[in-house]
């Protein structure tokens, strides 16, 4: 479910309305099937797994993103790498949270960033221009993407790292994850952080990847 905290800005509620037109349509078509005696079940589980808070984001018809936007800038640093994602619209369910456990072979401990990063690069992922889009609409990010299920006390905000760009300061690598947390006043917000790959991988550091299924 999305974060309900907070209104939906106008200039996103003008976004949706193309959509909302589609799911009322699709709403409408189940309506019709229940009055004709002829109710499609799967059409109703479809629908009702898009249902957000009781916003609805049908796969393909959701938010656009503009797949043209640069990564944003981070003073003293470069671009080592940017996939250019062709997600036209959002849509959550299109991904999976992967964590990769796999430890360093030579030392037998963690693995680091470096030691991941091919391993990630096989799967697409989504680059830090999604991540500033989520930011810019933190109503559209999923509830679920908080918290960390099997490590709550050691590391209770999931870190959800974008693997889609690399940044580089001076001879080191870093990439950008959005998480849960809290401004200087406390209050709890989504926010971003930096994830350098010299460093072992955290447990709450899961990346998204597009799923295969």
């Amino acid at each position: 479910m999305s974060d309900p905290s907070g209104d939906i800005p106008e200039e996103l509620l003008e976004l949706l309305h193309p959509s909302l037109d589609r799911v009322e349509a699709h709403l409408n078509q189940i309506f019709n099937s229940v009055r004709n005696g002829d109710l499609d079940l799967q059409l109703v589980q479809d629908t009702l797994r898009q249902v957000r808070n009781g916003r609805v984001l049908l796969p393909g018809y959701g938010i656009p993103i503009d797949q043209n936007a640069e990564p944003m800038p981070i003073t003293g640093c470069s671009i080592a790498f940017h996939n250019q994602w062709e997600m036209r619209y959002w849509d959550p369910s299109a991904f999976n949270h992967y964590f990769d456990r796999r430890l360093n072979p030579a030392t037998g401990q963690a693995a680091t960033g470096l030691d991941l990063q091919d391993a990630y690069r096989k799967f697409e992922t989504p680059n830090s221009c999604i991540l500033d889009f989520l930011l810019k609409y933190p109503v559209l990010i999923p509830n679920d993407w908080k918290y960390v299920p099997y490590s709550q006390k050691k590391a209770p905000f999931k870190k959800t790292v974008f693997w889609g760009t690399v940044y580089q300061c001076d001879d080191l690598l870093f990439v950008r994850y959005l998480t849960w947390g809290h401004d200087t006043s406390g209050k709890p917000i989504w926010t971003w952080g930096k994830q350098w790959l010299h460093e072992h991988w955290p447990s709450n550091c899961d990346s998204l990847v597009l799923r295969e299924d």
